[in-house]
């Protein structure tokens, strides 16, 4: 093996190693949106709770009348 085979492997492993990293570092910000995603998708799911209980008592109102 001679300098220029040790140079080739040195500068495919490190050709490897950016490739892996910069596509590790896309699949995490893509994870992070798909999460803020599903998040969001969960909240918009869940019942509404009327915490102030104004719209319990517009009914009321209408009722009476």
């Amino acid at each position: 093996m001679n300098w220029d085979g040790i140079t080739l492997y040195v500068l495919a492993g490190f050709g490897i190693a950016l490739l892996i990293l910069t596509q590790l570092r896309e699949l995490l910000e893509k994870a992070t949106e798909v999460i803020g995603a599903w998040r969001e998708l969960r909240s918009s799911m869940r019942p509404r709770s009327d915490t102030d209980g104004a719209s319990s008592t517009s009914r009321q109102s209408l009722d009476d009348h």
